[in-house]
């Protein structure tokens, strides 16, 4: 098993979901007397496509369709539907759980395949006087209710999977939360059946705790089975493989540093904007054997050889647009990447000339970049059918 945690920079508004539990929700829905019309109006309101096992939607989508299905629904919807989320829901990573040696292995494997068990929090275990803490931190940014909203759905979603890999009701002793989402204890609650309560001394970054025996964490679970994990965890490393293509961080580091102009963002501002601590980000660039400064001395030669080949600027509206202090200074870099001075580059269609040639644009505009391709994942359950049942009908 690939760790794939150190790689992968998520946003609220990646497509890094499957539609699983949005169909799950649209099936629960119709069996609670939803009228399908309106249900259809509402859903299709949001613009996300259901029909195409390979759709992958944001946890930003996925949390306003749970908003307008809840809305036609009983108090607790959400709560509901999570307990609806059976790990074969999950396609090849929920077999990766099911089959697991130990609790704590499949704990692991739940942390390591997030995405292709659509968690919206990372998870972690600690031990203390005899109790195994599951401890859920956040991993996107989101506004206050989104966070409440899903923090609830993920406690309540993973007592589901635990039930299943268990292969009965996992006894749990409590569920602790972080003062300010107290709002959610009494449904949880009332779904899960445990005590909860409020612990302002969770460890730093838990939003809130699953508690129970200690002894759980390491005895073999019912359907541990050795070859069929090994080889549920390789597919699942091929599909992490693929996903992360389009949500490596370094990628998505390079990314923000491209979209800049000018001076380019400094090491804090970077860490801001991809909702991370500045330490976090500099030991997550150093487990992948790079940094900042390598990483921003690549995006700028790219982008040089850019502008060097495909427009007429000069060297002082390059280094301007790279953000270098001056022009000599652009030049220098710019021999150190390729051998020679940008005049006398000929890697393109054009040499940029100085200012004495007269020649510059009439706007700046930055050379195109192709998108990478989303990546396909395995289709899920046929709560889909579900779907297009429904849609047929409305």
């Amino acid at each position: 098993m690939t760790d794939w945690t150190e790689r992968l920079c998520l946003t609220a508004d990646d497509l890094s979901l499957s539609c699983s539990e949005l169909a799950t929700g649209i099936q629960l829905a119709l069996e609670e007397g939803v009228d399908q019309r309106l249900l259809h109006d509402r859903i299709e309101g949001v613009s996300v496509e259901l029909d195409g096992p390979a759709t992958r939607v944001s946890i930003r989508q996925q949390y306003a369709v749970h908003r307008v299905i809840a809305a036609a629904c009983a108090p607790g919807f959400a709560l509901r539907l999570a307990r609806r989320m059976r790990l074969t829901a999950y396609g090849i990573a929920g077999y990766a759980l099911l089959s697991s040696p130990s609790l704590s292995q499949a704990l692991n494997i739940a942390e390591a395949y997030s995405p292709l068990l659509d968690l919206k929090f990372h998870l972690s275990v600690r031990r203390e006087r005899g109790m195994a803490c599951i401890g859920f931190h956040q991993r996107y940014a989101m506004d206050e209710d989104m966070r409440v909203q899903c923090l609830q759905f993920e406690v309540a979603k993973l007592k589901t999977l635990l039930d299943d890999v268990m292969c009965e009701p996992m006894p749990v002793a409590e569920v602790a939360c972080r003062p300010g989402f107290i709002g959610g204890l009494d449904d949880l609650r009332s779904v899960m059946r445990v005590p909860t309560h409020v612990d302002a001394q969770l460890p730093e970054g838990v939003l809130a705790e699953i508690r129970f025996d200690e002894s759980r964490l390491d005895a073999a679970l019912p359907q541990s089975h050795a070859a069929t994990h090994t080889a549920c965890a390789s597919i699942c490393d091929a599909l992490m493989a693929d996903f992360a293509i389009q949500y490596d961080l370094a990628r998505r580091v390079q990314d923000v540093l491209r979209k800049s102009t000018g001076k380019p963002p400094t090491l804090p501002g970077l860490a801001k904007t991809l909702c991370m601590s500045e330490r976090t980000l500099r030991r997550r660039l150093e487990a992948l054997d790079t940094s900042y400064n390598l990483l921003l001395d690549e995006v700028r030669k790219e982008l040089a050889i850019g502008y060097v080949t495909s427009t007429r600027y000069t060297t002082e509206v390059i280094a301007e647009l790279l953000g270098y202090s001056d022009a000599a200074n652009f030049r220098h870099a710019f021999k150190r990447w390729t051998g020679v001075s940008p005049r006398n580059y000929s890697g393109g269609s054009f040499l940029v000339k100085g200012d004495a040639d007269g020649v510059r644009p009439a706007r700046a505009t930055r050379p195109s970049f192709q998108p990478h391709q989303l990546p396909k994942f395995i289709a899920h359950d046929g709560t889909l059918n579900a779907v297009a049942a429904w849609r047929s009908a409305a």
